[in-house]
């Protein structure tokens, strides 16, 4: 797997996966799977991108 490429890459506080938190339609943050971003990508885009709720082992954690 190839290294991410967008600037803001952090890490999952439960499982240690990269990811990039992007804006919703909403306005909102997202976390989302790094691996399908590109460095200019800024706005979720639900045919591209994951939202590492539906991946992440431990996503339970940090629903409300």
């Amino acid at each position: 797997m190839s290294q991410p490429e967008h600037e803001y890459v952090k890490r999952c506080r439960a499982c240690d996966a990269p990811i990039v938190f992007l804006r919703t339609k909403a306005g909102k943050l997202m976390p989302v799977d790094a691996g399908a971003v590109l460095h200019d990508d800024y706005q979720f885009d639900h045919k591209r991108h994951v939202s590492h709720f539906a991946t992440c082992p431990e996503a339970a954690t940090f629903r409300n």
